[in-house]
């Protein structure tokens, strides 16, 4: 279901989503620009940090059903790459950064 704009400004116009938005928008887009090339191997983190929003675990199942040698660690990392399409995959207040940042610094 696409949303108005009006239903966006009520749903994300709070302030700790918007910190916590641009946290994960940040990291994402690292990981895509920075880090990531074609043999990448995303974190385990990417399992237990990346917490899905309702519209999210659709994408997961099917990801899960599709194409069964994706784990738990790609699906996650996946979700976090697209971060939204018509809503937000990623539940923003419930994604843990502090796991990612921790596997971005591993991974340099």
């Amino acid at each position: 279901m696409t949303k108005t704009t009006e239903q966006l400004l009520k749903d994300y116009s709070e302030k700790d989503f918007v910190k916590n938005f641009q946290k994960i928008f940040d990291l994402r887009w690292f990981f895509l620009k920075g880090l990531r090339c074609k043999d990448y191997i995303p974190s385990e983190a990417f399992e237990n940090a990346i917490s899905l929003t309702p519209y999210g675990e659709t994408f997961a199942e099917f990801l899960r059903t599709k194409d069964r040698d994706l784990n738990e660690s790609e699906i996650g990392f996946i979700l976090f790459a697209h971060l939204y399409h018509e809503d937000l995959m990623i539940d923003i207040f419930k994604t843990n950064v502090e796991e990612i940042e921790k596997a971005l610094d591993n991974e340099i």
